[in-house]
């Protein structure tokens, strides 16, 4: 593991927000997957729910990447 992957993951470690946008948007997160659960079962929305997830850490370390290097690119200006 590298320096920028030990920092993702001790920044993925860190509290979830409490911003009024965030909440609302795990509630609807919820009820979608319950959704999904009674149309489609408990073993089918657990894949679902675990390829999203591993699809938005995917994204997650892609966005912090960019990051890293826009500020990078910044600093050498």
């Amino acid at each position: 593991m590298n320096y920028i992957d030990t920092l993702f993951s001790a920044l993925m470690d860190e509290p979830m927000p409490k911003t009024h946008e965030y909440v609302e948007n795990r509630t609807i997160r919820g009820l979608l997957m319950e959704d999904i659960r009674k149309a489609m079962g408990e073993n089918m929305a657990d894949k679902v729910s675990c390829a999203y997830s591993e699809y938005e850490v995917m994204e997650c370390e892609r966005y912090f990447r960019h990051g890293i290097r826009l500020a990078l690119e910044l600093l050498r200006l």
